[in-house]
């Protein structure tokens, strides 16, 4: 359980519970309706895929512990995380609410799994006990219904394998159902519907050519029924793969046992009571939509993949006097980190000696490096630019800035839309009904008299047209899509919840200007003042900077090549960290930089002030040129940046 996270509203406390013993989507709401006549609980959430209630309640009315007594009075168990064993996998094929509903249930049956946490991002995390279970009787269980359980600390190529594997995997199996679909497509049905001659030998042994043709496409759409059977076996729950399975395999076994009556010469049947394209087509259809679907998702788990390729591999700390390179794994709260020139800082802390900017556009979104020195907060993953410094580690692993965002993706991929709790409250029923009302149509048409051909032709139809899940499988999967997006293009979306109300937006606001920017400065205007023009001004600013590493300068070099001015070298140069620069050229002084440089070398800015607010009232950031004497009437210039 993950107690005492506070909510915005500071006056709601928000507690996570772990809960076991549900079994359908009606516990769900069970629970939810006795959270909700609780005294001080203002929200209940539970999610019956990962077994988690989300409950907002007033601390000053009630607190955790009675919550969770309404819970375990409601006939469940809250579960605790002990200190028992836990298991964190990566299971690829764990991509929606049935296959994650498959797993819960065969773990469920295990002895000793304390707790879990399955989420339809292929994220499992399960707490067991050691002396009832063991780590690999678990993998081995998951492997055993057809998905691959990777352990979390794979490497991201090994899990990038997994999933190309599964990808190919599906690729082949589509193209091998399709290439064998078509053909039977042709021959069962457009030969006799356009009445188009064929050879005799093909037309005598149709039977049989419809038969070879349909079974390599039933093998390529083997895990329909290896995940179907295995989930009405294992868990006595059926799944969308087993409305699959029962639907194709009884076309297809009908199919079978309707040829070899044809093939024994018994009278009555004919070519015509077959139904093995029904079988094909319909197994290369699902395959096909399972190949685009897997294709999507491994789209969508870049946008994760991409947030974790950001950190950092390695730190170098201090161990005494000596430097150490670590991995990044190893570096600890309180460690004294030293970062180089052109280095990722690899945790959160806080500097303690040294200068440099720091490139935090991948955080923030500011496309301008930030100002480093004592004191100055540092976030992990970030890119040191030009100079070196020395930090105390504050945050580091699963606490790190970038792993909270990582976390943040994630949780919101997992988690629950509005319209999906109409979803789980129709799907724990779904497939059953389903069958159903397939066998009933099935008894309709055969004892109106229509035969059992026709009556089996209606059970497959109602069998298959609730195939696939759109129920279930629709919502999930446009919220790891929305989220994955969202995160690639740096949107971050807090919940499903959120994502859903977005059709409804007509106005954005935002609040800082800054981040709403091409990503790099330019220079947009240039104020002149006194004898000098803004031909001096260009000039004279891009002599100082034509060596500066910093972003403003970069732009008002670029301005002067624009303007096809020659840019000379300087006869002395000295950066003044935090303030500008000093040069001299020609035999003047230069000062470029901000109100602290001019302020130290005792030049007024007084006069101009008023230019200088207007300026950055419009979001700009303004930069002083000063050159000749130290004096108010030697200033000759302000030049602006913008970053626009």
């Amino acid at each position: 359980m993950d107690k005492g996270i506070m909510d915005k509203d500071k006056s709601l406390q928000t507690h996570t519970i772990s809960i076991t013993g549900m079994s359908c989507a009606s516990c769900v709401g069970k629970i939810e309706k006795a959270l909700m006549r609780k005294e001080g609980v203002k929200k209940a959430t539970i999610n019956f895929a990962t077994e988690r209630a989300m409950v907002e309640f007033d601390p000053n009315i009630t607190n955790g512990k009675d919550v969770e007594k309404v819970i375990e009075d409601t006939g469940y168990n809250v579960v605790g995380k002990g200190a028992d064993n836990v298991l964190k996998l990566k299971i690829v094929g764990m991509d929606n609410p049935h296959c994650v509903s498959t797993i819960s249930g065969a773990l469920d049956k295990l002895p000793g799994i304390v707790d879990k946490e399955l989420l339809i991002t292929e994220k499992a995390i399960i707490n067991f006990d050691p002396k009832k279970v063991s780590a690999s009787k678990i993998k081995k269980t998951i492997k055993s219904l057809g998905y691959e359980p990777l352990g979390e600390t794979a490497s991201l190529d090994t899990e990038k394998k997994a999933r190309e594997k599964e990808i190919r995997n599906l690729k082949i199996r589509t193209f091998t159902a399709i290439g064998f679909s078509l053909p039977l497509l042709y021959a069962a049905m457009i030969v006799p519907f356009f009445n188009l001659s064929i050879p005799a030998i093909i037309e005598t042994n149709m039977t049989l050519i419809q038969f070879v043709l349909a079974t390599p496409v039933l093998i390529a759409g083997s895990l329909f029924y290896s995940r179907g059977i295995l989930a009405l076996i294992k868990t006595k729950a059926a799944t969308m793969d087993t409305l699959v399975a029962i639907g194709t395999g009884t076309a297809y076994v009908y199919s079978l046992v309707i040829s070899i009556f044809i093939w024994r010469g018994r009278t009555g049947y004919t070519i015509h009571h077959l139904y093995f394209e029904v079988a094909a087509l319909l197994i290369a259809f699902i395959l096909l939509g399972k190949y685009l679907e897997a294709i999507a998702k491994g789209q969508t788990s870049e946008a994760i993949k991409k947030l974790m390729g950001l950190q950092a591999k390695k730190a170098v700390v201090l161990r005494g006097k000596e430097e150490v390179e670590i991995p990044i794994e190893e570096v600890k709260a309180g460690d004294l980190v030293v970062v180089k020139p052109g280095q990722k800082i690899p945790v959160d802390g806080i500097v303690q000696s040294g200068y440099s900017s720091v490139d935090e556009s991948m955080i923030t979104g500011e496309s301008i490096p930030v100002e480093k020195s004592k004191g100055s907060t540092v976030i992990g993953s970030t890119i040191n630019k030009t100079g070196s410094f020395r930090f105390k580690a504050t945050k580091v692993g699963k606490d790190t800035a970038l792993a909270r965002i990582i976390k943040f993706v994630e949780d919101a991929q997992g988690s629950k839309a509005p319209i999906q709790e109409l979803v789980d409250k129709i799907s724990a029923y779904f497939v059953p009904l389903v069958v159903a009302l397939a066998i009933i149509s099935f008894s309709i048409w055969y004892f109106l008299g229509f035969g059992f051909a026709f009556a089996l032709t209606i059970f497959v139809a109602v069998l298959i047209i609730a195939c696939p899940c759109a129920l279930g499988l629709a919502t999930p999967t446009a919220v790891m899509v929305g989220t994955g997006l969202g995160a690639n293009n740096g949107i971050l979306i807090k919940s499903a919840e959120a994502l859903q109300v977005t059709c409804a937006i007509d106005c954005v606001v935002f609040d800082k200007t800054g981040t709403l920017t091409k990503g790099k400065p330019q220079v947009t205007d240039i104020v002149a003042f006194g004898t000098a023009t803004s031909k001096d001004v260009l000039k004279y600013s891009s002599i100082v900077e034509k060596n500066s590493e910093h972003p403003l300068g970069d732009a008002i070099v670029t301005k002067a090549k624009e303007e096809g001015m020659r840019i000379p070298n300087v006869s002395s140069f000295q950066s003044i960290t935090g303030k500008g620069i000093e040069a001299t050229y020609g035999g003047k002084i230069i000062y470029l930089g901000n109100r602290a440089l001019m302020k130290q070398y005792n030049i007024h800015v007084n006069a101009i002030e008023d230019k200088m607010r207007t300026l950055e009232d419009e979001g700009k950031t303004v930069m002083i040129l000063a050159f000749g004497k130290k004096s108010l009437r030697d200033l000759k210039n302000i030049c602006r940046m913008a970053r626009f």
